[in-house]
């Protein structure tokens, strides 16, 4: 088996275990005889596995390269996720170059999807919501700002162990600070020297 269809390989198991979390995760949450909960879990999981695809889809529909350019992949990243989480406001600004890698890009989406959807849980009809996503490089360190609007406030506990979990697997971590129905989360994400960003 040649190196490219193994790298391939460990990530459909990688990707399966995920979903195997998500889906128990999902089921802790969940409450006997309320459908509108189900509802809810199911599309989260199915927006998970679309998340898993699209990862999938970037690095292997082509040449099997492990590694893409930065830029373009947070890009077509953010734009999806936002996508997904619609807003009345929303904008993304990305300043960062050279490549990264499959794992820093699968880690790093899945943070940044675990922190959205507490909030769009907390969405309420009439009141105003933004996303405004901001992620930058200095040396070997990615920096996130996400800011909310309004804060998440439903079922965030679950969703923030499997924040912690995937930011302990790198070094990294998160801060936040909220007021006025505003909340700013900062991401420090450290890149390993052998998958930094060039």
């Amino acid at each position: 088996m040649n190196e490219n269809m193994d790298s391939e390989l460990r990530s459909s198991r990688d990707d399966i275990q995920l979903v195997s979390s998500f889906i128990n995760l999902e089921r802790r949450r969940l409450k006997s005889g309320c459908y509108e909960d189900c509802i809810d879990a199911l599309d989260t999981i199915s927006f998970r596995i679309e998340i898993l695809s699209f990862l999938d889809n970037f690095f292997f529909a082509g040449d099997y390269n492990d590694r893409v350019p930065a830029d373009a992949f947070l890009e077509e990243a953010v734009t999806m996720l936002m996508g997904h989480y619609s807003a009345d406001e929303q904008h993304h600004s990305i300043d960062v170059s050279g490549t990264i890698a499959l794992r820093q890009c699968r880690d790093l989406c899945l943070i940044l999807n675990e922190l959205l959807v507490p909030w769009a849980r907390s969405k309420k009809k009439g009141c105003n919501t933004s996303v405004v996503v901001a992620i930058s490089c200095n040396k070997d360190v990615l920096h996130v700002r996400l800011s909310l609007a309004p804060t998440p406030q439903k079922d965030k506990e679950i969703n923030m162990i499997v924040v912690s979990d995937l930011l302990k697997q790198h070094d990294g971590d998160l801060s936040s600070q909220s007021g006025d129905g505003l909340e700013i989360l900062n991401i420090v994400f450290p890149l390993s020297r052998n998958l930094a960003i060039e």
